[in-house]
């Protein structure tokens, strides 16, 4: 993967052009890049697999991460935390979204960091192989003749046409406009169909999750706007939602729809710690770890009586119970976005009456 960078003097913006040649000559997908990702060029083989130039990746640092699968994005991710700190040569499988292609492609990506002088940061070196076009060649004619239907599209069909059926006799309950006098078995029916649908689309977010462009957000602007929402109607139930913001928050990088969700889904379980009434209360602040800014967000629920009993490990596992409410996988869902992300989440009880989520999000580094 040496292509001659450390044995001139130019600089690395200096010498793009020979950099360039170089790459179009080698006929595999290659991509070199700065260390901070703000210099890009790809060959055309690259440029070919991916849809994207240097250019593209210049202008929108993020881009190639927003193109990996989201389930995939950590294990990059981490890849290319290791190359930062010292390591020489990552590999690593993902999926990849090429432009203006709805399909994923799977990729091996093998990266090595090579010295460039009169640059304060090294150069990164990748070669791509398309990981599909060695799996076509090893299909058997046998294999061709009997296609076996991906697991994926199985599930999202039997998923798709079970919540169709389930709104339908939601809806037909719903049209029979039963009097007050009906008997109380019509209320439980309904309620138990709206949880299987509710159960049904969790299980299409954790194991399908939707992967919309990642962009630069204030985690204030979204509990401002969870506040407001979760908090309407929660005085009649003896419960207040109060905010504190002791700093200005820095942008955090994620997916705006599947962070909003995760955090509602922390602060929904949160008022099911309450049956009783109290408060749940939201606190947003800086912190430095080592170096490394983040946001620091607080979930607190503080009862008016003991919370319910259960391990502290226990708050993530799906189908947790939580007085008398399945949860289903609302929080593992959360705790997979957020770690996703670039995130983290824990929980702990301070006393029996006060229990504390704390979410870690890495700031937007400008």
């Amino acid at each position: 993967m040496d292509i001659g960078l450390k044995s001139t003097g130019l600089s690395l913006k200096t010498q793009a052009h020979v950099v360039i040649a170089i790459l179009n000559s080698i006929p595999s997908p290659i991509a070199v890049r700065s260390g901070n990702g703000r210099w890009w060029s790809l060959n055309s083989a690259a440029t070919r697999l991916t849809g994207f130039s240097g250019q593209d990746f210049q202008r929108n640092p993020t881009l190639w991460i927003e193109h990996v699968h989201p389930q995939d994005r950590d294990n990059l991710l981490a890849a290319w935390e290791r190359l930062r700190n010292g390591e020489k040569k990552v590999s690593c499988k993902y999926r990849f979204f090429p432009k203006k292609n709805p399909s994923e492609i799977w990729l091996r990506d093998v990266s090595q960091s090579c010295p460039v002088m009169d640059e304060e940061t090294s150069a990164i070196c990748s070669a791509y192989t398309h990981l599909s076009d060695l799996n076509e060649r090893k299909h058997t004619y046998r294999e061709e003749a009997n296609p076996r239907y991906p697991a994926e599209t199985i599930i999202r069909g039997l998923t798709h046409a079970i919540q169709n059926n389930l709104q339908t006799i939601i809806g037909e309950i719903e049209f029979l406009n039963l009097p007050a006098t009906a008997p109380s078995e019509y209320l439980v029916i309904l309620n138990k169909v709206h949880e299987i649908d509710r159960f049904l689309r969790e299980a299409k977010d954790f194991f399908y999750p939707d992967g919309t462009p990642h962009s630069a957000v204030n985690p204030v602007v979204i509990l401002n706007d969870l506040q407001r929402d979760v908090g309407e109607g929660l005085a009649d139930h003896g419960i207040r939602v109060s905010m504190v913001c002791r700093d200005t928050l820095l942008e955090v990088i994620v997916d705006p729809k599947a962070f909003r969700n995760a955090v509602k889904q922390v602060i929904d379980f949160s008022l099911l710690l309450l049956p009783n009434g109290g408060e749940v209360l939201l606190d947003a602040r800086r912190k430095t770890i080592r170096g490394t800014e983040f946001v620091e967000l607080s979930i607190t629920s503080i009862s008016e009586s003991p919370l319910a009993y259960y391990k502290e490990e226990d708050v993530f596992r799906p189908f947790v119970r939580v007085n008398d409410h399945v949860v289903g996988l609302s929080m593992a869902i959360a705790q997979e976005v957020f770690r996703r992300q670039r995130g983290n989440i824990i929980f702990r009880k301070e006393s029996q009456n006060r229990s504390v989520f704390t979410v870690l999000m890495e700031v937007h580094s400008h």
